[in-house]
């Protein structure tokens, strides 16, 4: 079975949340705790990422990846494949 372009991508975007949030929890960071440290506005960024929707902007992607003390390149990889 095929899956279509849109729908992988959909799937894709869904693991890297899910991704995102058990490294979050790892780091022992709240949501909220997690936007102070990247700067975000608003703490639903993140459950927003975390649940498939939306972007990092790719020149917050250092930022990210200090906030959650993994490499940059991993950080990129899979927010790009997404």
């Amino acid at each position: 079975m095929r899956i279509a372009p849109k729908h992988g991508a959909q799937l894709l975007r869904k693991e890297t949340g899910r991704w995102l949030r058990e490294l979050r929890e790892k780091r022992g960071l709240s949501q909220r705790e997690l936007a102070d440290k990247v700067g975000a506005e608003v703490y639903t960024l993140i459950s927003q990422l975390e649940h498939g929707r939306g972007r990092i902007p790719p020149d917050r992607y250092l930022v990210w990846a200090e906030a959650l003390e993994i490499e940059p390149g991993e950080l990129v990889r899979r927010f790009t494949d997404s």
